[in-house]
This record gives C-alpha cells, structure tokens and sequence, in this order.
C-alpha cells in the first residue's frame, strides 16, 4: 500500500505512465498478464517488453534495434545479454534445447527429496552425498557472445513481438513462480514460432531483490523456491504429457 501511494503521488500527473494496481499478489505470469493485456487492448503496440523491477537498461537505441531485428528475422520472442552484479554476462540464453518429460520427471522427484531433507536442515547432506545430476545443457564459452535462434531466454526481460500477440494474450497461467520460461519456450516450438537472443542488446540484472526481501531467511526462501518450483513443474509436466497424446 505504502509503494502504491508512493508511485501514485509521483507519476499520477504524467500521462506516458500507466499504474495499475493488484489487490493481490498474482504472481509472475498472472501478475504480468495484467500489464500485457491492458498494453495489447489499450495501445495495440509493435512490441511489448515484460522485464522485472530489478532491471536496468544500460544503453539507448533499444527499438532500434528490437525493430531492425524484427524485419530480419520476424521473432516471436526476443532476449538481451543479461550483465549480473558478479560481472557475468552468462544468464542467456537458459538453454538450447527444452526440457524433456524425462527431465521433469527426474526434477521433481530431486525436489521432494530435498524439501524432505530441507525441512530437517540436512539439505546439505543430501546434495554431497546424492550428487543429483543437473539435467541442463552446459552452455560453451562463447554462448553469450554471438545470436542465436530458438534458444530458452531468461525471463527476466523478454520482447513480444506483434506476432506473438495475434497467437498468445499473455503468459501460461498455470504457475505462481519459476519455469515460465520453459513454458514459453515449448509453447512456442510447438506452434513453429522463433524466439531470438540479440546481444547486442545488452541489460543489467541485479537478481532475486523481490525474493530476498520477502524471505525472512535462506532457509525460509529455499523452502519456497522448492514449493514453487515443483508446482510449476507440475505444470510444464502437464504441457509436455498433452503433447505426446
């Protein structure tokens, strides 16, 4: 409430901004459609880019260049080379290929076994004994330096093209947090629909500054990571068993 009031008083008078209000915490997908449906309905846009609340743009000409690689290549989904407070610029793409239903599966089961040891604080234990294998592709060194086509973007800032919006009004709800970017990823491979990484546009990530703030602790934000990501993985599971029937 005291954001609200605070956003309000300070752009109320500007025209070029519009605040809109959430009576509840909707989550990432529902929470942003919000935003992505008023823009779609309201100011019928070539481009609508959903970026979270920690991200700074770091150079200028960016429809520039989001519109010069649209006529190239007529993307459904663009992302940026992603800086990060570490100095990497390794966040993007996620990954070449999707998650398979094998990988879900393997996720999830990994998931309960460590919110089962999480609960007792041997999480830790858990990890070096197990050694749970990680089930993403390994990115090379000069991923994140050259454009690529039909890559897994990170969500923390994407470009929706006019295209995507005449197929998709917004993100899949079926999640609160985590994996929409898989969600994405397969929707649009499945309907033949390009997603593009463009360097060349370049943004800084301060990362997880919502989700610090909310956790009263590590543990506490830990706990919840699991409990969310399971349920969107459930999700994508969901997704990937309606393909194969």
């Amino acid at each position: 409430i005291l954001m609200q009031s605070v956003l309000k008083e300070k752009y109320q008078s500007d025209d070029d901004i519009v605040l809109i209000h959430n009576d509840e915490n909707l989550g990432f997908a529902k929470g942003n459609n919000v935003g992505f449906r008023y823009a779609k309905t309201h100011f019928h846009p070539e481009f609508i880019i959903m970026m979270n609340n920690d991200i700074l743009l770091i150079e200028g000409g960016l429809y520039q260049k989001i519109s010069s690689e649209y006529r190239n290549s007529n993307f459904a989904v663009l992302g940026p080379m992603i800086y990060t407070k570490d100095g990497k610029c390794n966040s993007n793409p996620l990954r070449k290929s999707a998650l398979t239903l094998s990988d879900v599966d393997y996720m999830m089961k990994d998931i309960k076994r460590k919110k089962f040891w999480g609960k007792r604080h041997m999480e830790r234990f858990y990890v070096k004994l197990c050694k749970p294998k990680d089930v993403t592709q390994p990115h090379k060194a000069d991923d994140f330096i050259h454009r690529q086509e039909n890559v897994c973007l990170h969500g923390c800032f994407w470009v929706f093209s006019r295209g995507f919006m005449q197929t998709f009004n917004g993100l899949d709800e079926g999640t609160f947090l985590y994996v929409e970017e898989d969600i994405l990823y397969t929707q649009l491979s499945d309907k033949k629909m390009k997603t593009v990484y463009l360097p060349e546009i370049r943004i800084y990530h301060k990362e997880d500054s919502a989700a610090n703030a909310a956790a009263s602790s590590r543990h506490d934000k830990r706990m919840r990571f699991y409990e969310n990501l399971y349920r969107s993985l459930t999700r994508l599971k969901e997704i990937l068993e309606e393909r194969e029937d």
